[in-house]
């Protein structure tokens, strides 16, 4: 089962390409070098970024309660009119929420609902 970071967003982003794991470096760092990312998909008219995590990641550990995320300026994540400069925000600590057997965690919640039949 794949490890999935999702990250929110404060406004809808101009979606720079997030396919691969360098697209990713470019655009933002976590603040734990072990945690290492695959691929990126944009949801919710690009204000939510899901990152898939390579599976030995630690980010499930109790160390992940110190995580934050760090917006790079070479990443050029803008606002969707792409009138704001590039962002460098840091974000706060991020939350870990795990799903259980049969849940799942749908775009734009912050809890999981069981998976449709």
């Amino acid at each position: 089962k794949d490890r999935v970071l999702r990250i929110i967003f404060s406004a809808a982003t101009n979606c720079p390409t997030v396919t691969e794991s360098a697209h990713l470096a470019a655009l933002f760092t976590l603040s734990d070098s072990t945690v290492s990312m695959r691929a990126g998909d944009w949801e919710e008219g690009c204000q939510a970024l899901r990152v898939t995590l390579d599976n030995s990641s630690r980010l499930f550990d109790a160390a992940a309660e110190n995580l934050r995320a760090t917006v790079l300026f070479a990443g050029m994540l803008r606002d969707a009119a792409e009138l704001s400069y590039p962002s460098t925000a840091t974000s706060p600590s991020l939350t870990t929420l795990t799903c259980g057997d049969g849940e799942l965690l749908l775009p734009g919640v912050v809890e999981c609902t069981m998976c449709p039949s």
